[in-house]
C-alpha cells in the first residue's frame, strides 16, 4: 500500500498544511460574513478563533518537521495542547453564543413584521 511506505511525519506535515490552508479558507469566509452581517460582532470571535486554529497547524507542521526544537518540550506541548486549544474553544462559543442572541431578535422580529401584516390585510377588508 502507498501509504506504508510514506513516513509519519511527512503524512502529519501534509495534514497540518492542510489544517492552516483550510483554516486560513474559513477564516476569510467568516471574515466576508461579517463584512457583510456587521450587526454581529460575534462573527470577530469566530474569525479570531479559525485565525488561532491555523496557528495550531502551523505549530503542529514546526513540530512535525522539527524546526523548532523548543515545541517538544513540555510546556510548549502543554500551552499548544491545551492552552491555545481552550482559547479557540472559548472564542468560538463566545461568537456563537453572541450569534444566537442575533437569530432569535430576527426571529421575533419576522413574527411581529407578519402579524403587522396580517393585521394589515384583515382590515383593508
Amino acid at each position: 500500500m502507498v501509504l506504508e511506505k510514506i513516513p509519519l511525519s511527512e503524512i502529519g506535515a501534509l495534514f497540518a498544511v492542510f489544517q492552516v490552508a483550510g483554516s486560513l479558507v474559513a477564516a476569510y469566509l467568516a471574515y466576508e460574513v461579517y463584512r457583510y452581517d456587521r450587526l454581529s460582532r460575534a462573527w470577530l470571535s469566530v474569525v479570531a478563533a479559525l485565525l488561532l486554529l491555523s496557528v495550531n497547524g502551523l505549530l503542529n507542521l514546526a513540530q512535525e518537521l522539527g524546526t523548532f526544537p523548543i515545541l517538544t518540550g513540555e510546556i510548549a506541548l502543554f500551552a499548544k495542547n491545551y492552552l491555545l486549544q481552550s482559547m479557540i474553544l472559548l472564542l468560538l462559543l463566545f461568537g456563537f453564543w453572541g450569534m444566537k442572541y442575533k437569530f432569535e431578535s430576527f426571529e421575533i422580529l419576522e413574527k411581529r413584521v407578519g402579524e403587522k401584516v396580517r393585521s394589515f390585510m384583515h382590515r383593508m377588508r
